[in-house]
This record gives C-alpha cells, sequence and structure tokens, in this order.
C-alpha cells in the first residue's frame, strides 16, 4: 500500500493522542506477586502492587495470523473488519496524486479471502461495530478532516452523524443503537442509528476532553491532564486523579485502565476503581498503546513500546492479581487499538511496515 509521508505522519500524530506508557509485571505465588503497600489519604486508599518484570503466565499463543489491512476488530470468531486500499472504486486525489481510497474489508479467516463492506470512492476508516452486529460507525476522511457515519450492515444504508469534524481515534457503543465519539474540539457527541446526533458534554472551558469512557453510572474523561468524573443527570464533574494520559473502563464499568504521567519520558499503566482508588500498578516505560478490556473484563491487553529497544510487545494481564503475560508477536510499532473477539480468545493487533498496514491475529490458549 503506497502511502505519502505526510499522510503516515499525519495519522501517526493522531494516534499519538492515545499514546501512554506502561511495563507490566508477572509471575505467580506470593513471592512473584509483587509487594503490596496500602496508603491512606483523608480523600482515599490506595493500593500500590510493585510488580517484576514481564514473565511467563498461564495465557500461551496458539498461533499468529498475518492479514494484510489495518484492523478495525471482530465482525466474528472467524472474520475481521480491515481496512485497505480499494482498487476497484474510482481513485481520489491525495496531495497532488491519485490512489485508491481505503475502504473497509469483511476477511475471512478461513478462506483467507476479502470483500468490501461497502465500496465507494471515499477513504473509510477507524470503524467499530454495535455490540449486536447490526451496525457499523466508521469515519470518512479527507486528509486530516473526518465525519461520521452509520452503516446498516443488513441494508448498507448509512447515515451521517451530523456536520461534527470528529477525532480519528476510536468511538463507544453505548448500547446497540448509540454510539458516542469525540469532536475536533474536544466535545463528546452521541448519534443513534437513525444519525440523530447531540452534544453529551461540552467539556471545561479551559481544558480540551483528549479521552473519556462512558459506563452505567456517568462520564470520565481526561482535560488539562485531570480525571474526572461526572455522575449521569449531575452538573459538577468530581476530580479524580492527576498527571492522567487516557482512560478506559472495564465493560462491567467496575474499574478503569488509567495511563498516568510518571516522568515527562514514561507512562504508568495502573488499574483503578471507579473513585480512582489504585487496584494495581501494571508497571513504567515509555509508552503503552491501545489499552482494551477483555470481554469478561478480567484482563487489560497492551502494546509496549520502548524507545532504548528494551520491553516492547503486546502484554496480556490479570487485573485481579496482576500478573501478566508477554505475548510472542512482534508489534512495537503499534498503528491501532488491540481488539478483543467476543470469545476472548482472539486478540487483533496492528503494525505499520514499508509495504503498508499489517495486522496479526493472535489466537490463545
Amino acid at each position: 500500500m503506497q502511502r505519502t509521508n505526510k499522510k503516515i505522519a499525519s495519522i501517526g500524530a493522531v494516534i499519538s493522542l492515545a499514546l501512554a506508557v506502561a511495563a507490566c509485571s508477572g509471575g505467580s505465588g506470593e513471592e512473584n506477586a509483587g509487594a503490596r503497600q496500602t496508603i491512606e489519604k483523608p480523600d482515599k486508599t490506595i493500593t500500590v502492587v510493585e510488580t517484576p518484570a514481564p514473565a511467563a503466565g498461564p495465557i500461551e499463543v496458539a498461533n499468529i495470523k498475518n492479514v494484510e489491512g489495518m484492523g478495525n476488530g471482530f465482525l466474528t470468531e472467524d472474520s475481521l473488519l480491515v481496512m485497505k486500499p480499494n482498487p476497484d472504486v474510482e481513485p481520489i486525489q491525495v496531495e497532488g496524486s491519485t490512489q485508491p481510497p481505503n475502504n473497509l474489508y469483511a476477511y475471512d479467516l478461513n478462506a483467507g479471502t476479502a470483500e468490501a463492506v461497502n465500496p465507494e470512492s471515499q477513504n473509510q476508516n477507524f470503524a467499530v461495530l454495535s455490540p449486536d452486529g447490526k451496525h457499523l460507525f466508521y469515519k470518512q476522511n479527507y486528509e486530516e478532516s473526518a465525519h461520521g457515519f452509520i452503516l446498516n450492515m443488513e441494508t448498507k444504508e448509512k447515515v451521517a452523524t451530523g456536520d461534527f469534524l470528529i477525532e480519528f481515534g476510536d468511538a463507544q457503543w453505548l448500547d446497540n443503537s448509540t454510539v458516542m465519539f469525540q469532536t475536533m474540539e474536544g466535545a463528546l457527541v452521541a448519534s443513534d442509528t437513525e444519525g440523530n446526533a447531540e452534544v453529551l458534554f461540552e467539556g471545561p472551558e479551559d481544558a480540551r476532553i483528549v479521552s473519556a469512557a462512558k459506563t452505567d453510572e456517568g462520564l470520565f474523561y481526561i482535560a488539562g491532564e485531570k480525571l474526572y468524573f461526572r455522575a449521569d443527570g449531575g452538573s459538577e464533574p468530581e476530580e479524580l486523579s492527576d498527571s492522567a494520559v487516557t482512560v478506559a473502563a472495564s465493560p462491567d464499568g467496575k474499574q478503569l485502565a488509567l495511563v498516568r504521567k510518571a516522568t515527562e519520558t514514561t507512562r504508568t499503566l495502573y488499574i483503578v476503581d471507579p473513585k480512582g482508588n489504585e487496584l494495581l500498578k501494571l508497571g513504567t516505560a515509555t509508552q503503552v498503546f491501545g489499552v482494551a478490556w477483555s470481554p469478561d473484563s478480567t484482563k487489560v491487553a497492551y502494546n509496549l513500546i520502548s524507545e532504548d529497544g528494551g520491553e516492547g510487545g503486546i502484554v496480556v494481564a490479570d487485573t485481579l492479581t496482576g500478573e501478566a503475560t508477554e505475548l510472542s508477536v512482534d508489534v512495537q510499532s503499534a498503528a491501532a487499538t488491540l481488539r478483543w473477539s467476543d470469545s476472548g480468545k482472539k486478540l487483533l493487533a496492528t503494525t505499520y511496515k514499508e509495504e503498508g498496514f499489517v495486522s496479526y491475529v493472535i489466537t490463545l490458549k
């Protein structure tokens, strides 16, 4: 896949908004579980688990399959949604030249075949499938501007989600009929499957929202390097943590994966409760990218990136014990959020190489 350096740089700049850092920990038994220290503060109790370096754990890789294109998630246990150039539609103009637009494809893992989901002469990317699989939210972009659309997977009809200029990063389905996404200005918008969109939260006046997660209880968001919680129906947000970089809520809404700034050049990944109390410290490194919760909320997967050539690659951590396992696949140049299959037995990761995006389907034992 041919891409200009400027285009790659712009995608990388957007993706880097989600970058944060973490090392991980592993082992089993009391000796390897790490030292647990409880710190009492007037407004909260912090439990810190100092964990050793990653070690072999109960999670093992059964096999790894390479797939051309940027992985956007699982359609089924045996099919993927991938973004790649579509040579069968009219090419588009990009920086004075023509090239095939990136379209979304359904890739059959067993047959090794790919079919365009909704072929069109537009760039399609950063798609998220609704929980029931009936609707697909995706972004249609021209250079650095993007608009949102929702595609009915059965009828192939699509509707626009308003005129908002939106971020390239992942959106979040709140249920089978409502999707939440972020505008370039930092506001949070919700749209139903008919394209009726409304602003959920404008965000603070003095800082831009850079990361957000919605649960049944309310909204968690990061602005001005602080993590806030805004209860549904509430007006005043509650500050939970400082030095915050990114946040991701577990599917059951009981825990958060929070990346915090440790120093100017390092980041730390924590598991915290909905009040911001630290439950696990999974480690510190240069960057951690693409944090994703397993469907059963018991594990998080993340990609470690180290500038000094040290630790790197995909890690899966148990969010109860902190036990972590490095998976034997090298995707240090991560280019998309990790995605789990519905069974929790497969992970989808994407990297960028000279020939273009390459995705890896990692089947776990």
